[in-house]
């Protein structure tokens, strides 16, 4: 019985951290999809100024004032800056259906989420590291861990469970009685009229 209850309470525990974790990975999705995000447009304005840089250099070598090599020099570069382009809009389509996953939404509707836009979290200003503090903090976070705490519950019970084990596996001596008797008068069961004639005893 003791071992049963440290089992559910280490249940209940490891439900807690599957919570957590769940919570985590949402968090992280998000900031994910928001970085994606952040890259699709920085690499789109590269676009757009490996464009405008191409449509002047055109225009020097039409005016004869750079070499025409440049131009193949212009058009690798807008081709290189174009296939990131791309493939940071697969990266922020992957980064959002990984986030409709987390977050349980149906993958048919994962292109619908609307797109993360909260700014970065900025630490607070009076934020002061204290690496004589760090090892305080790993402490208590660790102890506040939820599968730490369910491991201990799961080890208090293999513990209760080798208790009385051991409580069983010791040597024992049993006492044990019997006794036989009739009453006097079939009427009556008053244990006065009572004849006993015979009993054992075993140990």
């Amino acid at each position: 019985e003791i071992a049963s209850g440290f089992d559910v309470e280490a249940s209940r525990l490891a439900v807690l951290f599957q919570q957590s974790q769940s919570v985590l990975g949402t968090v992280q999705a998000y900031w994910q999809a928001r970085t994606a995000a952040a890259q699709v447009d920085v690499l789109r304005r590269s676009v757009e100024v490996q464009g405008q840089l191409g449509n002047v250099t055109r225009a020097m070598i039409a005016a004869e004032e750079k070499p025409r090599s440049d131009e193949a020099r212009i058009l690798a570069s807008t081709a290189e800056v174009r296939s990131r382009y791309e493939a940071a809009q697969r990266q922020l389509n992957d980064a959002r259906i990984n986030l409709a996953q987390v977050m349980g939404i149906a993958l048919a509707d994962a292109l619908s989420i609307p797109l993360a836009t909260d700014a970065y979290p900025v630490p607070p200003a009076s934020l002061q590291g204290n690496p004589e503090a760090y090892a305080a903090f790993v402490r208590e976070a660790v102890a506040r861990r939820f599968d730490h705490q369910a491991a201990l519950k799961t080890e208090a019970s293999g513990k209760a469970l080798l208790q009385g084990a051991r409580k069983d596996a010791r040597s024992a001596l049993d006492l044990t009685g019997t006794g036989w008797g009739t009453s006097v008068h079939q009427s009556s069961i008053n244990y006065a009229n009572w004849v006993f004639r015979s009993g054992k005893v075993g140990l």
